[in-house]
């Protein structure tokens, strides 16, 4: 742990992964979870669960919690294994642990940090969006799950369900005035209608 936090540039007793109070990922099946390595650590599933829910939720407190205390027990197999290999520059746990502290630089300049809630609770600075495969391209390297003409054509699947809505971008407005970086990933994003909508909900 000393050899990592050197590498990382972080304090001793600082919290082993910050992407739980900086992040989230969005899944095309509505799973959210802290990041795109761990998909075990469920926060929460849309619409079954409101983004407020996933958010303050038991399972994201307990992921918060256990990586506070060095624990990554809870999803984060991939990391683990990194860093016992020494792997620290390709491992994830590095990324959110410099990026977080560049998100907090940036929301503090673009004056966002969150004062109408309590001290001390964190709101997602980031969020990444995986959550649509409409494309109309089938590159050779591809697949159906990133590109609906894969499915459609090459794999002769039907379309996978998915579960947002207006609604989830309605939710979304009560984060995106803390949120300094958005990912659209997923498909073609400018083939996602939704994409447009949670563009145009932002306030910058």
């Amino acid at each position: 742990m000393s050899e990592f936090n050197l590498y990382r540039g972080a304090a001793e007793g600082e919290t082993l992964c910050p992407a739980p109070r900086v992040n989230l990922h969005f899944s095309q099946l509505g799973v959210v979870t802290a990041c795109c390595f761990n998909r075990t650590q469920v926060l929460g599933t849309y619409p079954k669960n409101s983004l407020r829910e996933i958010w303050e939720g038991s399972a994201a407190t307990e992921l918060r919690e256990a990586l506070a205390q060095g624990d990554l027990s809870r999803g984060c197999d991939k990391c683990l294994q990194q860093l016992l290999a020494r792997d620290f520059g390709g491992s994830h746990v590095v990324f959110f642990s410099r990026h977080s502290k560049v998100l907090t630089m940036q929301q503090a300049e673009l004056g966002l940090a969150p004062s109408a809630h309590p001290p001390g609770t964190p709101m997602p600075m980031k969020l990444e969006f995986n959550i649509h495969n409409s494309c109309n391209l089938q590159c050779v390297m591809c697949h159906g799950l990133a590109s609906s003409a894969i499915r459609a054509h090459r794999e002769g699947l039907n379309p996978m369900p998915n579960p947002y809505d207006d609604a989830f971008v309605d939710q979304l407005e009560t984060f995106l005035p803390y949120v300094v970086e958005t990912d659209f990933i997923g498909g073609e994003p400018f083939l996602i209608p939704l994409y447009r909508r949670s563009g145009s909900a932002s306030p910058r």
